[in-house]
This record gives structure tokens, sequence and C-alpha cells, in this order.
């Protein structure tokens, strides 16, 4: 991560290997070092891509085993049912083919027993259930064979084949009343999911409601990110509501265990009511109850209404910390609503009582938050373009107001505009748009290629390894914070902020069972970008990412070193000789694949930046000479050759406002890390089965 007092970055951009084709022999990039993984990870002991335990409270749900089908029938039937396939359950043994990787919809049809009891014709017929028994490319298949017998009717010899029957989508489990597409979601089989939302069955299943009014995406919302993600896309409703008056990210709030804001993302992004009703308070009440903060952000951002109210009167403002409140209103997007006057007798931030007759402790409104406060609270003023664009012409109440370009704010909000106009997040008036964008924040990089990801359909997370960092403008799966940072390091220990980073990432890596345990958490097929500090000592002398990086390579992950240096610090021969020294340094540290890049390439002009990208030995030499002492002359042509000599580092331009340069700097890491060699192909969505 860059940090404000360097100018170098390091991305670990990630994967773990697959069973599939590797291409070995592929050439690898230039400056790289050809690491290849054993495959640790072949399987996950956890059912499909499952992340959540189950929506319901039912026992029946909770103790289902992961990985196997909870039966939906009778005692007896089920006993039956044991007896009669004896040992086909058993993924020992040597079993035909055709039951154990049939999966077509049509042999997946479970008749109730009243309906067997109507039709004696049908009494000889066998019901195959199968379910998959995890979503990583197995074909072995728990199936359960109920043979129904009658004494009219002789049963079918062995192998003999049957028409086939038309598979009717409207049956339900007689005991939860779910679909099959609940049933696909509760086991977490995308692949399921995906057959159920053919063109004729979409409509019948992608809404369809259980006893309890629970639609699949409420299933998937407590579960799997990828599930939800596919059935959004597919046009489930995400406003639709459970018989508890829950929505799928009601749902999702109540049964999650970690703070992360994605499937809130993406359920907010599909029209999704930021402040409906849970309980007797709202999503953002129970969210910040929760402690899930990053959560409460994205309801903010959303729209999500700080003075709304509990079941005990006491709107978000109060429940939060000073931080927290900074943090939520740092998200604001939308105008607020004003909290009313006469609902407070006091400031909502120093709590001193309002004068009766208006003179004295006046009442103010901050334009930000809609806070009720009084002037000593709101004695800053912020221009009205520093303000979000949904604000224009909806500040002030009143329009005579509306002309005055200063507005009043409260304390905490006036730190927010401060922290932006600090990162250059708000360019003045006038100002040069250009050179704004040279002091964005250290997370640029990899904020630019997650949106880049998302936009062409890779799912993509960014992890923060940086404990010094302070808020981030892309959703952050998990963030090294939750475990320490540095601002308690300096609290608890006295250590100044690079002895306390240091600190914090030794500490890391003595507990890297925490970090393990949130990695196997997501699917073998999930990308990582990992956020990391800037300090070139951790890469360069330290063993810590050395340690960090060691430990991914023994749990099966693919990892490729990206190196960030600014364009501004290289375009000149001294600078240029250190930053590629430091780049050799890590590389030969970490052991890598290692790509370099050169950012904010947009404000360098190309013809002078291309002498650099590959610099031949003479033309560095020449520029040392002239700008150098002569006396460090036998120095500099030593560090030159050695440059030259070993060809180890080269540099790969990156342009932001350009998205071809954007994707050959990805191209480059998914060559580093052989991505997509063993993904499956997919067939175009103008091409979507039937079945």
């Amino acid at each position: 991560m860059l940090d404000s007092r360097s100018s170098n970055e390091l991305d670990l951009a990630y994967m773990p290997y697959h069973e599939g084709l590797v291409n070995h022999n592929a050439p690898p990039v230039r400056g790289s070092l050809s690491v290849r993984v054993s495959n640790q990870q072949q399987h996950s002991p956890y059912y499909g891509d499952s992340d959540d335990d189950d929506v319901s409270d039912d026992p029946a749900w909770m103790t289902a085993p992961r990985g196997s089908l909870q039966p939906a029938f009778p005692p007896n039937l089920m006993k039956k049912a044991s007896s009669n396939s004896g040992g086909r359950r058993s993924l020992n043994n040597n079993v035909d083919d055709k039951l154990t990787t049939d999966l077509k919809l049509r042999k997946c049809k479970s008749m109730p027993m009243n309906q067997a009891l109507a039709n004696p014709a049908d009494n000889n017929k066998m019901v195959n259930l199968g379910v998959p028994r995890n979503s990583r490319g197995n074909s072995e298949i728990d199936r359960l064979s109920v043979e129904k017998k009658s004494s009219d009717a002789p049963s079918s010899p062995e192998g003999a084949s049957r028409p086939d029957r038309n598979t009717d989508f409207t049956e339900r489990d007689p005991v939860h009343g779910q679909s099959a597409m609940h049933i696909a979601v509760r086991f977490g089989q995308l692949h399921a999911v995906q057959l159920l939302c053919g063109k004729k069955t979409r409509g019948l299943l992608i809404d369809a409601v259980d006893n309890r009014q629970n639609t699949p995406l409420h299933l998937a919302a407590a579960k799997s990110r990828r599930i939800t993600k596919y059935l959004l896309e597919h046009g489930a409703d995400a406003s639709r509501v459970n018989n508890r008056n829950q929505t799928p990210l009601a749902v999702h709030i109540v049964t999650t265990k970690r703070d992360d804001p994605l499937i809130p993302e993406m359920l907010l992004q599909h029209k999704t009511d930021p402040n409906s009703a849970l309980g007797n308070s709202t999503l953002l009440h129970k969210a910040v109850d929760l402690k899930l903060f990053e959560i409460a952000s994205r309801l903010v951002r959303h729209g999500g209404r700080l003075d709304s109210k509990d079941a005990q009167g006491c709107m978000v403002f109060e429940k939060v910390d000073r931080k927290v409140l900074r943090q939520l209103c740092g998200k604001i997007a939308y105008p607020p609503v004003w909290v009313p006057n006469m609902e407070r007798k006091g400031c909502m931030i120093c709590l001193r009582n309002f004068s009766r007759l208006g003179v004295g402790v006046r009442r103010h409104h901050c334009r930000h938050c809609g806070r009720l406060i009084c002037g000593r609270c709101s004695h800053v003023s912020v221009e009205s373009e520093a303000f979000p664009s949904t604000f224009i012409g909806h500040i002030d109440r009143n329009a005579s107001d509306e002309r005055s370009n200063l507005k009043r704010v409260c304390k905490t909000c006036s730190s927010v505009f401060d922290e932006r106009a600090k990162q250059g997040k708000e360019s003045s008036p006038g100002g040069n748009q250009k050179w704004s964008d040279a002091f964005m924040d250290r997370s640029t990089y990899c904020n630019n290629m997650h949106e880049f990801c998302a936009a062409s359909g890779r799912m993509t997370y960014v992890v923060n390894l940086d404990p010094a960092a302070d808020h981030f403008d892309y959703p952050v799966a998990f963030d090294i914070r939750d475990l320490i940072s540095v601002e308690d390091v300096m609290e608890e220990l006295g250590y100044g902020p690079n002895g306390g980073l240091i600190y914090c990432m030794e500490y890391l890596v003595q507990n890297l069972d925490w970090l393990q345990d949130l990695l196997g958490e997501y699917s073998d097929e999930d990308y990582f970008i990992f956020d990391c500090p800037g300090q070139i000592e951790l890469y360069s002398h330290l063993p810590v990412m050395k340690q960090l990086c060691d430990s991914l390579k023994d749990w099966g992950f693919n990892i490729c070193c990206v190196y960030l240096i600014d364009s501004l610090f290289v375009v000149d021969p001294t600078k240029f000789i250190s930053g590629v020294l430091c780049s050799l340094s890590a590389m030969v540290q970490l052991e890598l694949p290692h790509i370099n890049v050169l950012t904010k390439c947009d404000l360098v002009d190309e013809k002078e930046m291309s002498k650099y990208l590959d610099p031949s030995e003479g033309y560095l030499l020449e520029n040392l000479a002239n700008s150098t002492d002569p006396k460090w002359r036998p120095l500099s042509t030593a560090i030159c050759n050695v440059i030259n000599d070993f060809s180890m580092v080269a540099f790969v331009p990156m342009n932001i406002n350009r998205e071809e340069s954007i994707e050959t700097v990805l191209m480059h890491v998914d060559h580093a890390i052989n991505y997509g060699d063993d993904l499956e192909p997919q067939e175009p969505k103008s091409q979507e089965a039937d079945e």
C-alpha cells in the first residue's frame, strides 16, 4: 500500500490452484520467478460455496449435516428406502455411471405419498433424488432410491428403461414447502441453480416462496455471495419480505457472522430499501447493534437515515461513539432529514439546553447530517461545491438560503470535509483537475482494479493488510485492523508510527491462523488483491512479508507481486536507479513472480517516460555523468551493469484514465498466476439453456 511518506507499493494478487489444465510450459513474464504451488486445497469440507448458516431456525435445518440432503419424507418411508438402497449410498462401490452422474432435471422428481397412492399404475416406478456432495467438480452423488411396490403389478426388471415423465416444477417439499430452487440454494449448489434458471422455469422458481414466505434470494443472502449475485442478475426481487417482514438484506444482517459488505452492496444496488423496518427498529440500528460498521456504512451510503429511532426512541447518532459516527457521516451521499426543532431540548453534541426565546443558545441544523446543534458546535462553514452532487439544490430548506455559498456544518462533518480536502478528493473551483489526481489516496490501484474486474464480471475481493489505513472507497473482504491496528499499538506500547507498523505485521505473522480461517471461507475460484503497507523495509530487510508469502504458498495459493512505483519518482536517472534497486531487493527477498508497474503515467509525457520503460546502459550512464559527482561514476557504472546484465527489472505503464492500460496490467498478472487455465468454459448468456 502506498504510504504518504513513501512512493512504493507492493500488492499481492493471488488465487488458488484448481484441478484442471495448467500451462506449465508458458513462458514467465520478464522479471518474474516461475513458482509452481502444489494443489493442497482440492476440496473444501464445506458444501458448495456456502458462507453462513441457514436462514431458518428450524432444528431440522440446523442439524442437517453439511453436504447431505435432509429428506422430506415420512420416517417409515425413509426406513424402507434405506433398506432398499443398500450399498448404493457408498461412494466406494462400483456403481453404474448412469446412477452416479446423471443430473438431468427430469430424474429429480419427488412424489408425495398421497399422489403415489392415488396413482396405482405408477406404484412400481423409482424416484431418484440426487444431490451432489459438493460443487468442486465431483461426480459422486448421494442417491436415495425409493421403490414403491404393488402386489398386483410386476416390478420392472433391473436396468429396464422407463418412459420419461415431465417435471412439475410447481411441486414443493411437503415439510418446508420449498421448491427445487430453494433446495439447490440451501445446499450451495450454484450449478443446480443455473440449470433451474432456464427460460422456461425461471418465472416459476426465481421468486417462489416456501411456508415461511422465504424466496430463494432470502436463503442465498444468508449463505452464498455467488448465488446471490446470480439470482439478482436473473431477476430475483430484492424487496420481497417473508412472514417476519424481513427482506433478503435483513436476513443477511441478522444471520451474518462477519462484517462483509459485499452481499449488502449487491442487494442495495437492486433497489432494496435501506430504511426498511426490522422488528421495532431499522436495518441500520441492527447493523450498529451487531457492530457491523462496514455494512452500516453501506446502508448510509445508499440513503440510510441516521435520525431513525429504535424501540427505545434512540437515534443512530446517539448509539455510536465519535469514531464510528465520523465513519458513517463520511458515507452520507443524500440530503438528510433534519431533526425537528421540538425533538430536542438541547444540542445533540454538547447537550447545552436551547433558549426558549431564541436568544442565547440558538438552534441550528448541520446541512450535512441533519443534527440539531448549537452555534458553538456548528461554527464551521463549508462551501456548497464541497457537498456531494446529490445535495445541490437541497442543502437548505429556504430558497433564499440556497443563494449563500457557505453552509453550516457540525464539528464531526467538518472533519469529514477536511479529510476529503486533504486527500485531494474535492478539488477547488477552477483548479487543475489533472494535478489534483496526483494526490489520490494510496489505494487507487486496488480501487481501479476492483472496479475493472467487477465491470468485466470477475469476482474480486480486496484484503487490507495495512494496519495504519484510514478508510477505503471499495468494499474490503476483511481487514487486519480487526486483528490489530497501529493506533492501538501506539497507545498501549508507546511506539512510533513506523515501529507500531512493524509490530502489527509481526503480530499478524504470529497469528496467521486468523488469516487462514478467513480465506478458507471463500471459493477456490475467487480472486484476491492484498493491499499491503508501503514501507520498503518490510520487503527488503525484514522477513515479515516473506513469511506471509511462504504461508500462502503452503496453503495452495498462486501468488504474484505487483510493485507500484510513481512515474514522477523515476523520470530522473538517479531516482530511477534507486527505484530499480528497491524493486530488485524486494524481488530477491520474496522469490515470487514480480511485476513492476509505473503509476500516474497520465501526469508524465509519454515520450519522456518511454526512455525508462526499458532503458539502455549507455543512456543511464550518460545522464548520471551529467547529474552526479564524477567520483561516483565507477559506482554508477557498476550498478548500471548489474541492472543491464540481469535484465530482471522492467516496467509496465498504468494510466487509470485508459481502460486498455488497466487491462494490460491485469493481463500480466493473469499470465504470472496462470489465471483462467483451469476454469470451466461457460456458454454465452444469449444461448442460455432451457432445461
